[in-house]
């Protein structure tokens, strides 16, 4: 049952993302609530195998995005991981835990994809890549970490009863 309601919430939050999110930039920065979607996710006891739901986030961006195919793919498949890693040690303050995770997946993703930009050819400065889309885009993410958290965390509640494993 958590696995459809996984699915049915990936698909909706990539609909929200690529119909209204991403029409609302901050200077050329905007929000990734995948990003945030992820590491709720990732932060949930009941939910074993996100990594496959993952990859499938990655690819339906990868298909969507005009960056190399594998760029969006990497970016979240790297939030997820440091979600794993960072949930084995703040497991008792899952609230710090996503937004540490939500900042440095921020950070990581916008610099995988300068780098890809700057392999692939584009001129591009750094400083004002950074300046201008990562902090913004990372100042909206924050933003985000709490109403994202309160709505992963209670459909993990109400639809993964105690002692199950998914």
């Amino acid at each position: 049952m958590i696995n459809l309601i996984i699915g049915i919430s990936s698909i909706l939050t990539l609909m929200l993302q690529f119909g209204i999110i991403n029409r609302l930039p901050l200077l050329s920065g905007t929000a990734d609530l995948l990003i945030v979607f992820v590491a709720a996710w990732s932060l949930q006891d009941y939910v074993k195998h996100f990594w496959i739901f993952t990859l499938g986030i990655g690819v339906f961006v990868s298909l969507i995005s005009a960056m190399p195919f594998f760029t969006p793919m990497i970016s979240y498949l790297a939030v997820y991981l440091l979600a794993q890693l960072i949930k084995k040690r703040f497991w008792q303050v899952p609230l710090l835990a996503i937004f540490l995770i939500v900042f440095l997946g921020t950070l990581i993703q916008h610099l995988i994809y300068m780098f890809v930009l700057q392999v692939s050819g584009v001129i591009l400065n750094w400083a004002e890549g950074f300046f201008n889309t990562a902090l913004p885009s990372l100042l909206i993410n924050i933003a985000l970490v709490i109403p994202v958290y309160a709505t992963v965390q209670e459909l993990a509640v109400i639809f993964t009863p105690k002692g199950q494993e998914v």
